[in-house]
């Protein structure tokens, strides 16, 4: 796998190499936005639910939720378009202090829009996060539930938990750098019960015996290490940018997690090539509008068990499975925007990383487990601004199946569906959003727990044993609603409810609930400081 690396990393420095020389033979022409690289913004930034107020209220009419994260300067481009919206005077006294807000983030990239150079390097945050937690937290999201989600996959356990970490990002031209890195530290967790051990065992259909039980029978020591987030170099290539490093994406329009691909797990180390601005297809961008796209492959870690017939592999097994994924939306109008997506889990002991079993995970599905080239999950979403309300309700829904080209038509999907307010009636500066998920299949076409699961990868939709799409996990249903007070763009209070139920028949161990409240306040304090606590009472 090293030599796949290398592979990879030589491919993108050529790349960065050749742009950089073509930036030498015409420097005016890569003046130009078009052929500058700009690092993403992290996906628990406040921009993004800054933007998404701007896009509900109409302002930001370009702008693809369903596909993040976004770089700096496609947020600048955003806001160039906001900026044309809010000019005329109409926009209230919030819509202005957020727009503000953001102009003073972005004024770097704003500048290169000007005509400016693209030459920066900053730190942008340094922190720290303590978390105490009460009583015996869930950390198995794959098997039962967890009690903290979309959290980069940050180890936690009963007692005091810490990060410190640093955020860095540097462009230059045609190439862009960003670097994330926290040291991370978590009290050991005890041993799982014998009879969940072999409930768990019986469901995967891995041995509980011996010392043949899953990793999890073990006492997990304390975590005190290093660990690299979100960490990777770009370079544009014409309207493409390359990536490769460790990073997170955010596949679907819900707040609560995407189906398809999260920042639930560990960041994973890919090689991306994203379009990054919207562009018009020939002949099919006439009927759907601008679209936006994205390709990733990358490899997986933690996994733990591979049924390559007639061998099981694990728990320790080597090479680690790989993981491809695309994503296409479109945006037929102003209201309207929607996408399609999938990846396909190969590779691993006993079927090897080949460029013809590649190709066959786009082309090839067989029911004879030997036979099948991949694991494929493939989703939908969409986002539409409801008509005569279209400042203040916005519906979306995010969609996935297994094993099937599409969810579209499907009689067994996996679904969320959601609504957000920007704004409450008389409350202008208050919004909501609530959101509803479901991953009970129906057992008539599928055993237990067959979302995220896989007969060859048995460690299912993981990283590092983190689930990566939602939290909801392979059974459950349940939701999340928030009620966001707006005291400035950086000052908000934030009231939250979340409900999860497994279905009782998977497993075998009865089934179970979690009901979560939550407070959460983040406050800046002066332009260099900020603060946030955030309380609930998880079971």
């Amino acid at each position: 796998m090293a030599k796949s690396h290398a592979l990879l990393l030589v491919f993108l420095l050529a790349q960065m190499n050749s742009q950089a020389q073509a930036g030498h033979e015409s420097r005016e022409s890569d003046r130009t936005p078009e052929k500058m690289a700009s690092s993403y913004v992290p996906l628990d930034s406040w921009i993004y639910p800054a933007f998404e107020r701007l896009v509900a209220l109409g302002y930001v009419q370009t702008a693809y939720p369903g596909l993040r994260p976004w770089t700096r300067l496609e947020c600048a481009r955003l806001l160039e378009e906001a900026g044309e919206q809010i000019i005329d005077g109409t926009a209230s006294r919030e819509t202005e202090e957020l727009y503000g807000e953001l102009e003073l983030e972005f004024s770097v990239e704003e500048k290169i829009f000007e005509g400016g150079a693209n030459r920066q390097i900053r730190v942008d945050a340094i922190y720290t996060r303590l978390t105490q937690i009460a009583g015996s937290p869930l950390r198995d999201g794959y098997h039962f539930a967890q009690t903290m989600v979309n959290d980069y996959g940050r180890p936690y356990a009963s007692g005091l938990n810490s990060v410190t970490g640093v955020r860095a990002h540097a462009a230059a031209g045609p190439m862009a750098f960003y670097f994330s890195g926290e040291y991370q530290q978590a009290p050991a967790t005890p041993r799982q019960p014998a009879s969940v051990l072999e409930a768990m065992a019986a469901a995967d259909g891995t041995p509980s015996l011996g010392h043949t039980l899953p990793l999890l029978a073990a006492d997990a020591n304390s975590v005190n290490r290093f660990r690299l987030l979100d960490a990777y170099a770009s370079s544009k290539v014409h309207s493409l940018q390359f990536s490769f490093g460790q990073q997170s994406l955010w596949l679907g329009a819900t707040e609560s997690g995407p189906l398809l691909f999260s920042n639930n797990a560990e960041p994973m180390l890919m090689l991306r090539v994203d379009s990054v601005s919207p562009y018009k297809i020939p002949f099919l961008s006439y009927v759907l509008g601008p679209a936006r796209s994205e390709f990733f492959i990358g490899q997986l870690s933690g996994q733990r068990w591979v049924f390559s017939p007639p061998h099981l592999y694990g728990p320790e097994i080597n090479p680690q499975p790989f993981l491809h994924g695309t994503k296409l939306s479109f945006r037929p109008t102003r209201n309207l925007e929607f996408g399609m997506g999938f990846t396909a889990q190969f590779g691993g002991p006993g079927l090897p990383f080949t460029w013809h079993n590649f190709l066959r995970t786009f082309l090839v599905h067989r029911a004879n487990l030997a036979d099948n080239p991949a694991k494929r999950l493939s989703q939908f979403d969409l986002s539409y601004r409801i008509p005569g309300m279209r400042n203040l309700l916005t519906f979306y829904l995010d969609s996935m199946v297994i094993d099937e080209y599409s969810p579209l038509g499907s009689n067994r999907p996996s679904l969320s569906l959601g609504i957000y307010l920007a704004h409450l009636p008389k409350i202008s500066r208050m919004d909501f959003r609530a959101e509803g998920i479901t991953t009970d299949l129906p057992t008539m076409h599928f055993v237990p727990g067959a979302v995220y699961r896989d007969g060859r990868y048995i460690s299912g939709d993981t990283n590092d044993g983190m689930l990566m799409g939602s939290w909801m996990g392979r059974m459950g249903q349940g939701g999340q609603a928030w009620a966001t007070y707006w005291c400035s763009p950086r000052n908000t209070i934030q009231f939250g409810y979340r409900h999860q139920e497994v279905d009782q028949r998977f497993i075998g161990v009865g089934g179970g609930r979690l009901q979560d409240f939550s407070l959460r306040t983040d406050l800046l304090l002066r332009p260099d400081l900020s603060l946030g606590v955030y309380i609930d009472n998880p079971p």
